[in-house]
């Protein structure tokens, strides 16, 4: 039985690491929630009153975190909306290939403090994640099948979007490929009126979004000149969101469904001044506490611009 004990310690051993590489990590992930006023990158947070207005909800919440996904859950210690993307300034990738490890990249809202956390991937197979989306318990995420060369990489051209070759949308546990296509990416999972149904960007000149229903993911729509689309069920209603280029910056819309065949037109949720913010990017929403919230990232050309309302 002495081999037994071995296995045992050596199981121990490979957890343990795990989970001190996992707390290394959330800890790195804090940093973004730390304010730091050079930072390109910072995500907004937007509150709608009772009037249906939406309006900046104190100072940014996060710097160099993009790629948002979001999604809420609730237990014991109460409701929280969960915001998964990417810190730009420490991509898990590398290191997950290195320690044979996979995790997604969350900021956790509980509607008056954030904090930082990793959640581990189950799945071995799961490579080269982005665009990271929960749905329930599943993982949905972009991959790109073909890995950008090293010569590609050296130049710095190693956005997988923009890469030739076929792009897929995944989901795990167990790792499938739910689409694929040349020009696929930000992959937004729901289900509405009992029905799966998938939107992702469509990257090209002008971009655009498809919409897929069913496990055979039928394309249902072709939405252009929107990308990054988020979606979600409010009050019965199907709301997409999305970014869309309007006086030459990137700002949040709507359109709504009461059935996913028939749509509204485009609505512009907020303007912004062009004196307080360079853009809305990646919008998604949540609900909590019965107020609606949504996060956005901003793209700074100038770093030291204004906060939104101040």
């Amino acid at each position: 039985m002495w081999w037994l004990v071995l296995l045992w310690g050596f199981f121990v051993a490979c957890t343990s690491d795990t989970e001190v590489l996992l707390r290394e990590q959330e800890a790195r992930l804090a940093e973004v929630l730390v304010a730091d006023p050079d930072a390109r990158l910072r995500m907004w947070a937007f509150q709608q009153d009772a009037t249906g207005r939406w309006t900046p909800h104190s100072n940014q919440v996060a710097h160099s975190f993009t790629s948002l996904g979001l999604h809420t859950e609730s237990d014991a210690g109460g409701a929280r909306i969960v915001v998964v993307g990417q810190h730009l300034q420490d991509i898990p990738s590398e290191a997950e290939k290195a320690r044979g490890v996979v995790w997604t990249q969350e900021l956790v809202f509980d509607g008056a403090e954030w904090t930082a956390r990793v959640r581990q991937i189950e799945d071995a197979s799961v490579q080269g994640h982005s665009d990271d989306q929960w749905l329930g318990d599943e993982l949905w995420f972009f991959h790109a099948a073909v890995a950008p060369s090293d010569a590609v990489a050296e130049a710095g051209r190693v956005d997988p979007v923009l890469q030739p070759g076929t792009k897929q949308i995944r989901s795990t546990p167990p790792t499938r490929t739910r689409f694929e296509g040349q020009d696929v990416a930000d992959p937004s999972p729901v289900h509405f009126q009992g029905e799966l149904h998938l939107f992702v960007t469509r990257v090209g000149k002008g971009g655009g979004i498809y919409h897929l229903k069913g496990e055979q993911m039928v394309l249902q729509k072709d939405f252009d000149g929107v990308t990054v689309p988020f979606a979600t069920v409010v009050d019965g209603e199907l709301w997409l969101l999305a970014q869309r280029l309007v006086k030459g910056r990137f700002q949040p819309v709507v359109a709504r469904s009461k059935d996913a065949v028939s749509w509204t037109s485009w609505e512009q949720l907020f303007d912004l001044d062009r004196k307080q913010m360079s853009g809305c990017t990646t919008p998604v929403m949540g609900e909590l506490s019965g107020t609606r919230w949504l996060f956005c990232v901003e793209s700074r050309r100038n770093v030291g611009s204004p906060r939104p309302g101040g």
